[in-house]
């Protein structure tokens, strides 16, 4: 049974030898490699068994399972290197799909994200299914826990980049309908305190922008609209008020 397991195994490394070249850079796969995984175990196995059966059933068997053993063992780092590569692929498609959908006018980001999310795990989920093969032991948990995390991360960092953008388009359409001329009066008189103000804004409407996009509604944007205006007249009347104060009092 041992220079028949010695034979299978020697069949199963010129099957492996001759699987074709992993696609260069990375993520990139291969979709055949679990078919040719299989059919190189399939082979190997197939001569074992045809050849071995007639021994006695424990050293048969033995032999068997340490064949079986051997063969994952050489084709481990494929299916490690494959969902390495896929993590990548999935990932890159997940972004790009988002960043793609926001550019859409009236997009309602966390449906974007979920949607998005949805189509990469079931594509990653297809894809490292094919080379999880039987009796091996191997899972796809740890890299579905992973590809998870990143998505999060991803999302994260889009949606953060997207509340900083729509706060300077607010600000920049909003100072353009009438607001300028007291701001850089202020401005003149007191720039440390303006540029003070034009932060606090900026920290407010990141919250609220924030919040339109995380709890997407039909109003959201009329609602961040309403917040930008009144937080903006607030900081105008304290301006306002800050400049009568020093203004020269006549007797």
């Amino acid at each position: 049974c041992g220079e028949i397991a010695t034979q299978a195994f020697e069949l199963f490394s010129s099957r492996l030898a001759a699987f074709p070249a992993a696609p260069g850079g990375t993520g990139k796969i291969d979709p055949s490699l679990g078919a040719h995984m299989r059919a190189a175990v399939a082979a190997a196995l197939e001569v074992y068994d045809r050849d071995a059966s007639r021994y006695h059933s424990s050293v048969y068997g033995r032999q068997r399972t340490e064949l079986v053993g051997k063969v994952h063992a050489a084709l481990h780092p494929l299916f490690v290197s494959h969902l390495k590569n896929l993590h990548k692929l999935v990932l890159r498609e997940f972004r790009v799909e988002v960043e793609n959908a926001i550019k859409v006018e009236g997009y309602d980001f966390a449906r974007v994200v979920d949607e998005a999310r949805r189509r990469a795990q079931r594509h990653f989920e297809e894809e490292a299914g094919k080379v999880v093969l039987e009796q091996s032991g191997w899972d796809i948990v740890e890299a579905r826990q992973t590809l998870e995390e990143d998505m999060e991360h991803v999302a994260e960092l889009l949606r953060k980049e997207e509340t900083r953008k729509m706060v300077a388009v607010i600000e920049v359409c909003l100072r353009r309908f009438g607001s300028s001329l007291s701001l850089q009066f202020t401005d003149f008189i007191f720039p440390f305190e303006s540029d003070c103000r034009q932060r606090n804004i900026k920290r407010q409407m990141s919250d609220v922008v924030e919040l339109a996009l995380n709890t997407p509604t039909a109003d959201m944007w009329d609602k961040v609209l309403v917040a930008f205006k009144a937080a903006l007249a607030k900081a105008e009347e304290a301006y306002l008020k800050k400049a009568t104060s020093q203004s020269p009092r006549r007797n």
